[in-house]
Formats: C-alpha cells, sequence, structure tokens
C-alpha cells in the first residue's frame, strides 16, 4: 500500500498503526454527511433525500457509505499492508483517557525503542468532527427499532470480525487498553447514541 511504500520497511517496522473505532452506524451517518458535501473520487454524491431515505438505497454510493462503518474488512486491509494495528475502542477512551494513552505510548516504546513523553493534559470534552452540527442527530432520524435492525443487519458480521481480532492471540493486534473480557465494544448500545464521533486512524514513531 502508499503508506507501507511511502515509510519504507525500516520506519514501518518501528511504527505504531493506531484505530480509533467508533460505533459503526454513527460512523456511517457521518460519512454520508460528508459525503454530501465534499465530492468523493471515483463516487457519486449521496442524493438530497435525508438519511432516512437513503438507507434503503443499494447504490455504489450507498454501499461505500455503509462500507465506513465495516472495520472488519478494513482492519484486514491494514494487517495485510502494515502487519500490525492497535484497535482503539471510543467507548472505552471516552470513559477514561489515561489507561488507552499509557498503554499506547508502552506499545510505542516496544515497537521504537524509544520512550514517548505522555501528553501534559488529556482533554474529557466530548470530540467533535468537522460536520458536527451541521446534520440532525442520528438518534433524531430513525426511531430505535430501525437503528438495531439497521445496525444488525449492516454491521454485525463485520463486528464480530472486530471481536475476533481484538480478542485473538494474534501478535500482530493489540487491544488498548488490554482486557480479557470480550465486551462487545461496538454494539449499538455499547455507546450514547447521539455521539458525534469520526473513526481515527493514526501513525505514530517514535524518532
Amino acid at each position: 500500500g502508499r503508506i507501507a511504500r511511502m515509510y519504507g520497511p525500516e520506519r514501518l517496522e518501528r511504527t505504531t498503526f493506531a484505530a480509533l473505532l467508533c460505533e459503526p452506524l454513527q460512523r456511517a451517518h457521518s460519512a454520508f454527511y460528508h459525503m454530501r458535501s465534499i465530492p468523493v473520487a471515483g463516487f457519486d454524491r449521496p442524493s438530497s433525500a435525508p438519511f432516512p431515505d437513503f438507507v434503503g438505497e443499494t447504490s455504489q454510493t450507498a454501499l461505500a457509505t455503509w462500507a465506513h462503518g465495516r472495520y472488519g474488512p478494513q482492519l484486514d486491509r491494514i494487517l495485510d499492508e502494515l502487519g500490525q494495528v492497535a484497535i482503539i475502542p471510543t467507548a472505552w477512551y471516552l470513559t477514561s483517557a489515561q489507561p488507552t494513552l499509557k498503554e499506547l505510548l508502552d506499545l510505542v516504546e516496544r515497537r521504537s525503542g524509544k520512550r514517548v513523553p505522555a501528553p501534559a493534559h488529556t482533554s474529557s470534552a466530548k470530540p467533535l468532527h468537522a460536520f458536527a452540527g451541521s446534520h440532525r442527530p442520528l438518534e433524531e432520524e430513525l426511531p430505535s427499532p430501525v437503528l438495531a435492525d439497521l445496525a444488525e443487519a449492516l454491521f454485525r458480521s463485520s463486528n464480530e470480525h472486530v471481536y475476533e481480532l481484538a480478542y485473538s492471540d494474534d501478535p500482530r493486534v493489540s487491544l488498548l487498553p488490554a482486557v480479557r473480557r470480550p465486551y462487545r465494544f461496538l454494539d449499538l448500545d455499547a455507546i450514547a447514541v447521539g455521539t458525534e464521533l469520526v473513526s481515527i486512524v493514526t501513525l505514530v514513531t517514535a524518532e
């Protein structure tokens, strides 16, 4: 992949790739409004219809929108191209950021051999993406039973694969913070509906 070529094998070996994963339906909802606002190469903009009407579409644009929340295939590609990934559940990070940051920095140190200073301050403020406030919250657009049915139909298989990776003994995969009990951190009821979040990926290299 492009990142692997750009970094090269030596730098990639000491770089930690981390994925902060929010609830998939929230992620797709955010992607819908993002794609309506900013053109995405290779895809048509979603229709001007509201999100509740869009959920029944089967166009390529609809498939691309749902793909934003299907983390299982995304993690498989990351592992194939970069060889390692740290999974950070957003729900856990928002509850208490410090354990996640500590374990992430420890992982960076193990991979790079260099210590990364801990941040002096960790904000507990609610993180917002660029389009926060520009569209209605998801729970105001669709009733809870519909949300549950959508999450089951669109993301169940992908979520199960993420859980398999996160709780496996695969040395390429780290769950931060590390827990043994298989918490279902991507399920719709694991995160308060309405939280405005996007999935974030970051490369951390200790120089």
